[in-house]
């Protein structure tokens, strides 16, 4: 199953764990990965990712059930908001390629007042955030195998930010989906007949599907 939503089930810190962070407030990227704090990011990573039903947050490839070389990732970036390393509603499971595509983007909407507050609302974020949100109002697969934006959604600053029209959630897709080689090939080339060459993500979407046609190509034997 795709769709999955964190809303009201954030993991909550036990006060031991609370007390760590009083002991030792987090305040700069490096510490990040303190040993002192791995504890208790495997108990929040697995909690997490099975409320995520085993899957990246953003492009939903199916991930290994203990998430244990799968990142955690941070919503609003770490880099740029040392104060939320260990806020929960901050935290989800991603696969490797999506959590460091997208990078120390911001996510926080501008009408959001910046500040040591997180925010408490689906509104404050630019991109989809599971603490908040349903994943399935704002994203889909079209075609089977492209992530696609929902309409009047964050579906497509969501892809825009995460990179998620990159050719490996098409070939990791069609493999999940045991479509073959040549099937995704067919439906590679009605995508793009599909898109509207003045759309905003035209280019990056022509040339990552462009890359998938090639993967699957080179792997396609004649019969």
């Amino acid at each position: 199953m795709l769709n999955y939503s964190l809303i009201n089930a954030s993991y909550q810190l036990t006060e031991e764990e609370r007390q760590l962070l009083v002991s030792f407030p987090p305040n700069q990227t490096a510490d990040w990965v303190h040993s002192r704090y791995a504890e208790l990011k495997t108990k929040i990573k697995k909690y997490t990712l099975l409320l995520q039903l085993d899957r990246c947050a953003y492009c939903r490839k199916i991930l290994e059930g203990d998430g244990y070389y799968e990142p955690l990732e941070h919503i609003a970036p770490k880099s740029v908001y040392p104060y939320w390393f260990f806020e929960t509603r901050n935290l989800i499971v991603t696969c490797d390629r999506c959590n460091n595509l997208k990078g120390d983007t911001e996510t926080l909407s501008d009408t959001f007042l910046k500040g040591v507050n997180f925010p408490n609302n689906s509104n404050d974020f630019r991109i989809f955030n599971p603490h908040f949100d349903n994943w399935s109002d704002h994203l889909k697969f079209g075609n089977d195998i492209f992530l696609v934006p929902k309409p009047n959604s964050k579906g497509e600053i969501t892809i825009k930010i995460c990179k998620l029209y990159k050719y490996h959630i098409i070939v990791n897709r069609a493999k999940e989906l045991k479509l073959g080689q040549k099937e995704p090939l067919g439906r590679a080339i009605h995508r793009l007949k599909d898109l509207e060459k003045n759309n905003a993500l035209y280019q990056e979407l022509f040339g990552e599907i462009i890359e998938a046609m090639d993967h699957f190509k080179e792997r396609v034997k004649d019969k």
